[in-house]
């Protein structure tokens, strides 16, 4: 379950950004002064420059927020799941119920040693 979701955030963060990449390499950036009232189309303000205004605009903002936070999300994921997997394979099971007693038993073991 855990890598169907890392490898989700991790392909839409992928598709954001190449789809960012692509409006900035066709020039759209330049329709992004639109928001100071200004315009690069010679005609003014047509509806065609103030879509690709705000798209530029949405797919930055996406690229600089929702991205860093897609890809830091499935490191947390992937690290959770390590640090599961470890406490599962010491348990010599998967079950949840395994690892809190595994978790359980790590601290006694360290607080019988720390005792003596």
């Amino acid at each position: 379950m855990e890598s169907r979701l890392i490898k989700l955030f991790v392909v839409r963060a992928v598709a954001i950004v190449l789809i960012y990449a692509l409006c900035d390499a066709i020039g759209w950036r330049d329709y992004a002064s639109v928001i100071s009232g200004t315009s690069p189309d010679p005609a003014g303000m047509t509806l065609t420059a103030t879509l690709k205004a705000v798209i530029y605009i949405l797919l930055f903002l996406a690229t600089f927020i929702v991205v860093p936070i897609l890809l830091i999300s499935s490191a947390l994921i992937f690290v959770w799941t390590m640090i599961r997997n470890r406490f599962a394979v010491l348990a010599g099971s998967t079950s949840t119920k395994s690892i809190r007693m595994a978790v359980t038993n790590e601290n006694a073991n360290h607080l019988r040693v720390s005792t003596r």
